[in-house]
C-alpha cells in the first residue's frame, strides 16, 4: 500500500517520553478502574513539574537524592517556577482527588468534582486552545477476544474512568503546548520526538 502523508506520525518521545508512554495511556483507556486511571493521571502530571523545574533551574532532576517530595511542595515551587496559573490551580484540584482515592475506599468522584476539574483544564493556559473536555472524542480500535476487528469510541458521555481520561489527555496537549512556547522562549533545550515520522502499517 502507498503511503500517504497522513498514514506517519512522529513518536513522541525524549524529555516526555514518561508523560507520553504508550502502554501507560493504553492501560487508562482500557481499566474500568476509576481509582487506577486518576492515579496514573496523577504520575503523569507529576512528570510534567519534574520536568518544568528540572529544566527551569538547569538540572537534571531537581528532586535527585531526596527521598520523598511531596506532589504539593513540587507544585508550590514550580508555581515559584512560573509554571502558568491555570495548571497550578488544576494541578492543585487533582491533587486533592488523587488523595481522595489514596484514603477513601471505594471512592468515586462526584459528578460536581468531575465538572469542576474539567473546567478548571478548560481554562487553563488559555493562549493554548484544545477540545474543552465534553467535546473531546476518542476513538480506538483492536481485536477482540474472536480476533475480529473492534471499534470504540469515549466521550463525555461515559463513565469516570473514561472522564478522567480525557481529562489526562487534554490537560496533556495543553501542557506539552504550554511547556513547549516557555522552554522555546527562554531559551531551554529540550526534546519532544524520538526521531523521523514513521509509517503506519495500514495493510
Amino acid at each position: 500500500m502507498e503511503t500517504t502523508s497522513s498514514d506517519k506520525y512522529v513518536e513522541v518521545g525524549g524529555d516526555f517520553a514518561e508523560i507520553f508512554d504508550q502502554a501507560t495511556l493504553l492501560s487508562m483507556l482500557n481499566s474500568h478502574d476509576e481509582a487506577a486511571v486518576a492515579l496514573k493521571f496523577h504520575l503523569i502530571m507529576e512528570e510534567f513539574i519534574n520536568i518544568w523545574c528540572s529544566k527551569r533551574t538547569y538540572t537534571d532532576d531537581l528532586f535527585a537524592g531526596i527521598d520523598f517530595v511531596p506532589f504539593k511542595t513540587k507544585l508550590a515551587i514550580a508555581r515559584n517556577l512560573g509554571l502558568e496559573i491555570g495548571i497550578f490551580k488544576t494541578l492543585d484540584k487533582l491533587n486533592t482527588a488523587r488523595n481522595r482515592y489514596s484514603h477513601r475506599l471505594k471512592y468515586n468522584m462526584a459528578a460536581n468534582d468531575v465538572e469542576s476539574l474539567s473546567a478548571l483544564i478548560d481554562n487553563a493556559a488559555p493562549e493554548h486552545p484544545v477540545n474543552s473536555c465534553s467535546s473531546f472524542v476518542i476513538e480506538s480500535s483492536g481485536i477482540d477476544p474472536q480476533g475480529r476487528l473492534a471499534k470504540q469510541t469515549h466521550s463525555w458521555n461515559s463513565g469516570n474512568p473514561k472522564k478522567l481520561f480525557i481529562m489526562c489527555v487534554t490537560l496533556t496537549m495543553k501542557t506539552t503546548l504550554w511547556i513547549q512556547k516557555e522552554f522555546d522562549d527562554r531559551g531551554i533545550s529540550y526534546t519532544l520526538t524520538t526521531g523521523l515520522p514513521k509509517s503506519i502499517n495500514l495493510s
